[in-house]
């Protein structure tokens, strides 16, 4: 049983977004593109690997651990939650515009369609599973082919419930990336971004908060699946609000054209 629990979070976390990405229909953008697909992926892998890995964290161990005022932040759950996800949010959401912005127009052009969003999202889904959990579990399967007693040591529950809760961490990065990309292609960088921020840090504020204060594990699957749940209707929604403004305008637009030129011609 604990094998298989193992088994299953490797799988979620190494393979399950690869295929998903791999899965996903073309957009219109990346229809004539080489390798568009891969390098969509690769960009959002960069968003969390460049921002959490590389950045934050190297801030966190040289500057930050060890200082006074951190250790007694820790011990007050709500702004320590707040202070870490807050900071998480911010340079993700930030890298998260650089690195579209900068480098996927190079390979599409500014016509970027719901599909590289959602490959986007599940790139850093993927880099954020691998080095939350998946390493961790891969080298105790790993150790197990030495010794397997190291099985009695691993609660197979709990193993399970950590691989889903990956999956759902799928559907908030691929909601932060929905809401990025929408305000990159609909010229409204500057809300998308901040709205993008907001909504990171009070979900993962939540979610760190309720574990600080010892809810139960199951009961915090539920709450993220909430939460993950509205996140991807409201990235939907707004995508789908500035698309039909978008479209709108362009009507508009036309008509006053077809207008002018009528008036030209009389």
């Amino acid at each position: 049983m604990t094998l298989n629990s193992m088994f299953y979070t490797c799988v979620v976390c190494f393979i399950l977004p690869v295929l998903m990405a791999m899965a996903l229909p073309k957009d219109k953008a990346l229809t004539n593109k080489k390798g568009g697909v891969v390098s969509m992926f690769v960009l959002g892998a960069a968003v969390y690997f460049l921002s959490e890995i590389l950045c934050r964290r190297m801030i966190f161990i040289n500057f930050i651990n060890d200082t006074d005022w951190y250790y007694f932040l820790q011990q007050e759950p709500l702004k320590y939650s707040l202070f870490y996800c807050s900071t998480a949010a911010f340079v993700e959401e930030i890298a998260r515009l650089v690195i579209f912005l900068f480098f996927y127009r190079r390979f599409t052009g500014k016509y970027m369609d719901k599909m590289s969003a959602v490959r986007y999202g599940l790139g850093a889904a993927w880099v954020e599973a691998i080095a939350i959990i998946g390493l961790t579990v891969l080298k105790f399967l790993i150790a197990t082919t030495a010794d397997t007693r190291i099985l009695d040591e691993i609660a197979s529950l709990k193993t399970t419930m950590a691989g889903t809760e990956r999956i759902i961490g799928f559907f908030t990065q691929v909601s932060y990336a929905l809401i990025i990309v929408a305000g990159i292609r609909f010229r409204k960088k500057t809300i998308c971004t901040i709205f993008a921020f907001l909504l990171h840090a009070g979900a993962a504020t939540l979610d760190m908060w309720l574990g600080l204060l010892s809810w139960r594990y199951r009961d915090l699957l539920y709450v993220n699946a909430g939460i993950a749940l509205v996140l991807c209707l409201l990235a939907l929604g707004l995508w789908n609000l500035f698309e039909r403004k978008a479209k709108q305008d362009v009507s508009k637009h036309s008509s006053g054209n077809a207008n002018v030129e009528g008036k030209n011609a009389s």
